[in-house]
């Protein structure tokens, strides 16, 4: 069960966050709509390196699986973006070649599936509802300001939070949760997800995703009879970023 649950998240999931874009009320809020601006200027960087670790959880939340991939994100001849699994470890063991020889080395992800979706991607404008919050607070160093937001997907009905850096409208921090579950997939149901993503501006002033944690609680069906349920950890750590062009 473990590695079906592993491929799939790694692939069908890889870069999942939250989509987003307007207004409660009829004024456009200056800061957020800087985060917009900055978003829009910034919207092709990719992580050129990945470190995913997922942890699988009984329902009494005693850990029976832990799987970290290191992976490499680059331009493929064909222009797509191609993944290239570097190693895999699973409950301390070195499973690369084994799992390399069944799935592949290389994927190529379809377009979007290396992006990390926000609340400010001008491709979702007018898709969220956002509200200003009477809430501050010191995010790594940056004075921020929160914001409520609601969005509906494919995926159903998202709430969350997002702290804009004060001033600037830097995005930093983003948590969402879904909101109208269950969710049926051909292999599991989803009964919750809560998704965290973390965002940094490097010495250049580009903006970008370092961090993001995907909390769910699922239901697999092993066999016709038989089920698991309980939660899935997964953390994606993001660095060496280049620019799609």
């Amino acid at each position: 069960m473990g590695r079906r649950l592993h491929t799939a998240y790694l692939i069908g999931m890889l870069f999942i966050g939250l989509s987003a874009g307007a207004a409660w009320g009829t004024d456009q809020d200056p800061l957020w709509q800087k985060a917009v601006e900055i978003a829009s200027a910034n919207d092709n960087w990719v992580p050129g390196y990945v470190i995913h670790n997922e942890e699988v959880y009984s329902r009494i939340g005693i850990r029976q699986e832990k799987t970290v991939t290191y992976s490499e994100l680059h331009r493929h001849q064909s222009r797509e973006v191609e993944v290239t699994f570097l190693k895999i470890l699973q409950n301390g063991s070195d499973i690369t070649e084994e799992f390399t020889g069944e799935f592949g080395r290389t994927i190529i992800l379809e377009e979007d599936e290396y992006r990390v979706y926000h609340p400010f991607r001008s491709s979702a404008l007018g898709s969220v509802e956002y509200q200003r919050l009477d809430k501050k607070k010191i995010i790594r160093g940056k004075r921020c300001i929160s914001y409520a937001f609601t969005y509906v997907d494919k995926r159903g009905s998202w709430e969350g939070t997002a702290w804009l850096a004060e001033g600037s409208g830097v995005p930093v921090f983003v948590q969402g949760t879904l909101v109208s579950v269950p969710l049926e997939e051909s292999w599991y149901t989803l009964l919750g997800l809560e998704v965290t993503t973390s965002f940094t501006t490097n010495e250049n002033g580009s903006w970008y995703p370092e961090s993001a944690v995907v909390d769910s609680r699922i239901e697999v069906v092993i066999k016709l009879f038989q089920s698991y349920k309980g939660r899935v950890k997964e953390t994606y750590t993001f660095s060496k970023h280049w620019r799609y062009e």
